[in-house]
């Protein structure tokens, strides 16, 4: 039986029962600005940490942004590609599933020279543009995760949600069949203020917590803080006080 591994994130591993397991895949879901980019990296260097190195393939940030930004959070990516610890690919879509699907191709060559145990693909929402419908997207997708599993890879992917606020059927329903893990980021509004929510919709063969928590994106990375209380509707970005909290309220007055 596989094992569970860190996400590198202590209240993340806790509300997915331990961790997540060794080579599944997991869908990191959110608008531009949830910190999708920022969870990835901290999986990588969650494995980093526990002597598993890992692969971060992006598809729009160059080395030099990724390395900035890690910095912002003191991950010194360059010192670990020295290391051997990491390896950054900035590639096309269309190239990285060639290569991946090849035997000893790119991925399996970084794989083997540095030992790689984990990998981020940051965004697999390109991958839309390959496909001509749906069924061919599912394959693609379908192809991409077992050559993830068949590199003996853990994969953390980022895909993109196109609305800032709504409920959670604008997730990738393609991609949604293919993985282990979804974990949905989203923007909430209470009161005039932003918050950001986590919730894990999915996962393969595990339990999981059922609750939406806030977190946060702080200059030691991401921390995940308590649940919502006393709120209703959270995922569709604009939440209600539930019933016992406005009646509670109305005692108070």
């Amino acid at each position: 039986m596989k094992k569970k591994v860190t996400t590198g994130i202590k209240e993340l591993d806790k509300m997915l029962y331990d961790g997540v397991y060794e080579q599944s895949v997991t869908a990191l879901n959110g608008a531009s600005g949830t910190g999708k980019t920022t969870f990835g990296m901290q999986f990588i260097v969650g494995g980093i940490k526990k002597n598993e190195p890992g692969i971060i393939v992006s598809f729009e940030q160059f080395p030099e942004q990724l390395y900035r930004d890690a910095s912002s959070f003191k991950w010194d990516f360059r010192k670990y590609e020295k290391e051997g610890k990491l390896k950054i690919v900035f590639t096309s879509p269309e190239v990285f599933q060639a290569e991946l699907e090849k035997e000893k191709g790119l991925i399996d060559q970084y794989t083997l020279e540095i030992g790689a145990k984990r990998i981020l693909i940051d965004p697999v929402t390109y991958f839309r543009y390959l496909a001509q419908d749906n069924g061919s997207l599912r394959i693609t997708y379908n192809r991409l995760v077992n050559g993830i599993k068949r590199c003996g890879l853990t994969g953390f992917l980022t895909c993109e949600l196109g609305q800032f606020y709504g409920d959670s059927g604008q997730i990738d329903e393609e991609l949604a069949f293919v993985v282990d893990n979804i974990i949905l980021l989203r923007y909430v509004e209470i009161e005039s203020r932003i918050y950001t929510a986590l919730t894990i919709l999915k996962t393969r063969g595990s339990n999981r917590a059922k609750d939406i928590r806030r977190y946060e994106i702080t200059p030691k990375g991401i921390e995940i803080q308590k649940i919502f209380e006393g709120r209703e509707g959270l995922l569709t970005g604009t939440p209600r006080r539930t019933f016992a909290e406005r009646l509670a309220k109305e005692f108070e007055l």
